[in-house]
């Protein structure tokens, strides 16, 4: 019955978050619901803090929404567990930085005000580094309010638009969603040519990202590194050894020992296991 309140409030409810996530929240509930799967629960660890000195780290990884659900066995994280977070940040007299560490595809809209205006008036400098995906309400919520962005080079940004789910009766009840206005391509159907056209044009930007590293890391070309790893497939170890991608093949014991200054010359592994051992 738990299971039935959830889907219905999840189908209902105004959420600006990416709609991937949305999807298979859903669709791991109605799994559940007919026994054949369990959802993962909610780590504890998905809202960390830390102290380094004079700045306080606020880390966080999943999903937002405005209660804990992690009782129903839906792995999100708690609005209100942020802004706990921010709220013992504010209280230490040591703290005049919050550095939040964001990686998430947004949330629901209630909920996201609070920990925005929370970020906002935090008496602190706040600033937020972004990593993988600030989609979203993590745009709303972050990106808005702090004193100053960063993120990786490979993050992924956006998502800016609110959807609604709902149960389509006349197609065997598939999840589908309303978007808000200008917000089109918020939601993409693999099946619409236009949305493979964008989810392609955002794979090849990461290969080149990808490919670059690599490239400006070995004295090789961009042809010469495809090829070499066949074109996007994989190699043994040997090989890129050979190739000279990496600079030995050994157990990760056999490594370690090797960077021990405790460790005696004569007992680390052969060169021709361990190339550049230094």
């Amino acid at each position: 019955m738990k299971f039935d309140m959830i889907l219905t409030a999840l189908q209902e409810e105004a959420f600006a978050v990416e709609p991937n996530f949305a999807m298979s929240v859903l669709d791991d509930i109605k799994a559940f619901q007919k026994g054949e799967n369990s959802p993962a629960v909610a780590r504890e660890d998905d809202v960390t803090s830390s102290i380094h000195g004079n700045v306080g780290v606020i880390a966080l990884d999943g999903v937002m929404y405005k209660k804990d659900l992690s009782s129903m066995c839906v792995s999100v994280l708690s609005y209100d567990q942020i802004v706990s977070q921010i709220d013992i940040m504010n209280d230490n007299d040591k703290i005049d930085t919050i550095l939040f560490r964001v990686d998430t595809r947004g949330g629901s809209v209630a909920g996201v005000e609070e920990l925005h205006l929370a970020i906002k008036s935090s008496s602190k400098r706040t600033v937020l580094f972004a990593e993988n995906i600030l989609a979203s309400a993590g745009m709303w919520a972050f990106a808005s309010s702090c004193d100053e962005v960063y993120s990786a080079k490979s993050t992924m940004l956006g998502s800016i638009g609110v959807i609604m789910g709902y149960a389509d009766k006349e197609d065997d009840g598939k999840i589908k969603y309303l978007t808000s206005e200008n917000s089109e391509n918020k939601v993409c159907d693999m099946e619409d040519a236009s949305c493979v056209d964008r989810t392609q044009a955002r794979l090849n930007t990461f290969r080149g990202m990808f490919v670059s590293a690599l490239v400006s890391k070995y004295d090789k070309t961009e042809e010469q590194i495809t090829n070499d790893f066949d074109r996007g497939g994989v190699i043994f170890a040997e090989e890129a050894h050979k190739l000279g991608y990496i600079d030995g093949i050994s157990s990760f014991k056999e490594v370690l020992s090797s960077l021990s200054k405790d460790v005696a010359l004569a007992t680390m592994p052969p060169s021709g296991k361990i190339a550049n051992s230094q």
